[in-house]
């Protein structure tokens, strides 16, 4: 389960001089930690660039929440989905209507690529989440959400991978669609045989990786 739809970042292409017209159009808003930025029924239609901070994209259905992802500095997402948007920490980001943005992707073509790129990742997504909920347990889940988050992290020279997840039980339950408790729970089972170790909080040490892949 991934925390974020794309490894593409728009703040850094849109630094471009090619891009200045297009910058200076976006709508600077920011948001204090865990202010609800949008939900569902929010009446503006924009898309939103996050400049700095973590946003939360989440499902909410009866007393449960799904998390699609969390959008980091440089991702691209919008206001009108059935989606609820939070802050996670203080969050800065740019706005533009959304006809407006479409009629810029006009007269830059080349970013059509990127955004469409990662509407695609979004989609993907939002089908790994359904099936991840649907159909594997909550141990399972917490398990490939540390190996996803342990892409891209280099072995040391023993094999073992640092993962800094930098989030605390809440935001990791709501990601994996469980509670702090029992996410807790099972983080301290893993820790207990040997398939993570804490080094500190919100950093996680994967000694062997083909042991987390078979946790269950």
């Amino acid at each position: 389960m991934k925390t974020r739809f794309s490894e593409i970042n728009l703040i850094k292409e849109l630094s471009s001089p090619r891009y200045q017209n297009l910058h200076r159009h976006f709508v600077p808003k920011t948001f204090a930690n865990k202010a609800l930025m949008f939900g569902p029924r929010h009446d503006d239609n924009l898309v939103y660039l996050v400049e700095r901070g973590n946003v939360r994209v989440y499902l909410a259905m009866e007393d449960r929440e799904f998390t699609l992802s969390i959008l980091n500095p440089g991702d691209i997402y919008a206001t009108h989905t059935s989606a609820y948007n939070s802050a996670m920490g203080e969050v800065r980001i740019l706005t533009m209507e959304t006809m407006k943005f479409y009629s810029f992707l006009a007269e830059y073509p080349e970013l059509s690529k990127i955004v469409i790129a990662v509407l695609g990742s979004i989609l993907k997504q939002s089908f790994a989440i359904i099936d991840s909920l649907s159909f594997k347990d909550i141990r399972k889940r917490l398990a490939e959400f540390i190996l996803f988050q342990s892409e891209g992290c280099l072995p040391d020279a023993n094999g073992a991978i640092t993962v800094p997840l930098g989030m605390t039980m809440e935001q990791i339950a709501a990601i994996v669609g469980s509670t702090r408790q029992t996410v807790s729970t099972i983080l301290n089972d893993m820790i207990r045989e040997g398939v993570v170790q804490k080094t500190e909080r919100g950093i996680f040490i994967i000694p062997n990786i083909c042991h987390l892949r078979n946790f269950e």
